[in-house]
């Protein structure tokens, strides 16, 4: 029943066109636009992915936002008032992926964008003066698809580069969160799954959705 609604919801969109709602019960608050972000030439995007962290030594709360260059650090303890703190550049001008998650202090970013990229993982715990770049490496690997933190665990979806080549997904261990490591490849256990698109992890059970291989759920036994 659920597949047939999203059907005909789908075909009412792409027949029909897209309607614009007021919205409910959401209220605009504050606005952070920078103009010198340049568009992606092929689609047009400026900004991708978002991800939120809060200090709790001081209460003060950070927006991260990607854009095509690089990552916006942006205190929105004043939600009306967002202010840029910090920005971390990427190694392209084009990128429209961009994917965050965080551990205690630490900030992890990752491009699934062709060409050069890497593992970026930025300390936090100097806001709201700077953030600091701790990691910045193609030792684990060059570009992924998504990532999800559970515990002191790792997982990244459709890993390109690094050892061993592409897998469709890994899991590593943050026991020292500056440092993360390899635990397992999916592809070792699993070598049918072509790639994970996005997952949801809780106490090491994944669920993985698989394009258009489908819905695995599985469990991590470390």
């Amino acid at each position: 029943m659920k597949k047939h609604l999203f059907s005909i919801l789908f075909i009412c969109l792409c027949t029909a066109g897209y309607a614009q709602f007021d919205s409910q019960n959401i209220s605009l608050l504050g606005r952070f636009n920078d103009l010198a972000v340049n568009p992606e030439p092929t689609y047009g995007i400026r900004y991708q992915a978002c991800w939120g962290w809060a200090d709790t030594l001081t209460g003060k709360e950070y927006g991260i936002l990607g854009s095509t260059a690089g990552t916006y650090i942006l205190e929105v303890t004043d939600p009306t008032n967002p202010v840029l703190r910090d920005y971390i550049p990427h190694y392209q001008n084009d990128l429209i992926w961009h994917e965050y998650k965080t551990i205690g202090n630490y900030l992890y970013i990752i491009s699934d964008d062709a060409g050069t990229n890497t593992l970026q993982i930025a300390d936090l715990s100097y806001l709201p003066d700077s953030v600091n770049v701790i990691y910045d490496s193609t030792s684990l690997f060059v570009h992924a698809h998504t990532l999800f933190i559970d515990g002191t665990h790792l997982y990244v979806a459709s890993v390109t580069g690094g050892p061993g080549g592409f897998s469709s997904m890994n899991v590593y261990s943050l026991a020292n969160p500056a440092a993360p490591t390899l635990l397992r490849k999916l592809n070792q256990d699993f070598s049918n799954i072509n790639s994970v698109h996005d997952m949801f992890v809780s106490n090491d059970t994944i669920y993985a959705s698989c394009g258009y291989q489908g819905l695995f759920i599985y469990h991590y036994d470390s």
